[in-house]
């Protein structure tokens, strides 16, 4: 059950990142893809309905990528391990952090701003967890904002 006033003007929802943290090669999958969809889909029509107002505005942050084969770019070894030893698994650390213009030169990587950020779909092995799901750094998934307007 969702608690509102129905006078909110800003609601922000785990949802269905809290699910896609989930999914991970090697353990028991607990949310599948159309799961995520109803369960979202179930918050998105309380709030429709418990909201006092005609138009709803949701927007995401950010997208997701894959981590399986045919969803990243294609990384040489060498270049694997230099990014984790960059980023570990960060898609993007301060310039004060450590040194990666040796990946901006090679194109793997910008400099904005003070941070470098790992570009597009490259991603590299790390110890820990595996998630299938991850974030993608300067993708189009990533920094693309999709924007969906309901009207009651």
């Amino acid at each position: 059950m969702i608690r509102i006033t129905g006078r909110e003007k800003y609601i922000w929802s785990y949802f269905p990142d809290c699910l896609l943290d989930k999914i991970q090669v090697g353990h028991t999958v607990i949310s599948s893809l159309e799961n995520m969809h109803e369960t979202t889909e179930k918050i998105v029509m309380e709030l429709a309905t418990k909201l006092k107002t005609s138009k709803i505005i949701i927007l995401s942050d950010h997208g997701y990528i894959r981590s399986e084969a045919g969803f990243a770019f294609p990384v040489p070894d060498n270049k694997k391990r230099a990014l984790r030893d960059v980023f570990g698994s960060n898609r993007y650390i301060s310039m004060n952090q450590a040194d990666a213009s040796h990946l901006v030169q090679d194109g793997y990587v910008v400099d904005f701003s003070g941070y470098y950020l790992v570009k597009s779909r490259y991603i590299w092995p790390v110890p820990g967890k595996y998630s299938i799901y991850f974030h993608g750094g300067l993708s189009l998934m990533e920094c693309f904002v999709p924007m969906i307007e309901v009207r009651k």
